[in-house]
């Protein structure tokens, strides 16, 4: 076994936990917010440097004013990412306008077909939800009395009501179908 050979992998390694490259130091979410200038941001690169991190992580937030994805955007990210790999620096950009990932900063969600969708469940008449923009589907349900339990359900159609469902005893107009009928 050459010890030799050993003893000087081991002294590299010493050496690099010592003071280790970019790849090993930390590198933080850099919050890019309000209008961005050039100077600047090269500016914020050397402090970073100078604190000792090996990298940031370009990264979008609110208060934003140079358009997001716009082409001063990426012209200041390849600017500053040249920047930092000249500085020995490891610049990372994240890809996202605020949170969650994915939205692209609202461009993606302004069609509604790529917005989340919920399940909402409330008491009252089909016909008349309130508070729910962009409905899609509204059901009607009968939930058990005796445990809060799903009986049954089914699609609303706007011109039945699902067998067994009870009649509003508080409703002067239930009371007045019912003499109608």
């Amino acid at each position: 076994m050459n010890t030799k050979k050993l003893n000087r992998g081991y002294d590299a390694l010493v050496r690099e936990f010592k003071k280790p490259g970019c790849e090993f130091r930390g590198k933080p979410f850099w919050s890019w917010n309000g209008e961005l200038e050039e100077k600047e941001l090269k500016r914020q690169v050397d402090v970073m440097k100078e604190m000792g991190f090996g990298g940031y992580f370009m990264h979008s937030r609110a208060g934003l004013i140079t358009e997001y994805l716009g082409d001063e955007w990426f012209d200041l990210c390849n600017k500053v990412a040249e920047y930092g790999k000249e500085t020995g620096m490891e610049p990372w950009l994240y890809d996202e306008d605020r949170w969650p990932s994915g939205c692209a900063g609202g461009i993606v969600t302004r069609d509604p077909k790529y917005r989340m969708k919920s399940l909402v469940l409330f008491e009252g008449l089909p016909e008349r939800p309130r508070g729910i923009e962009n409905l899609l589907y509204k059901f009607e349900a009968l939930i058990s009395e005796k445990d809060g339990t799903l009986v049954k359900y089914r699609p609303y159609d706007g011109n039945t009501v699902l067998a067994g469902t009870l009649i509003s005893i508080i409703d002067d107009a239930s009371a007045l179908a019912i003499i109608a009928m």
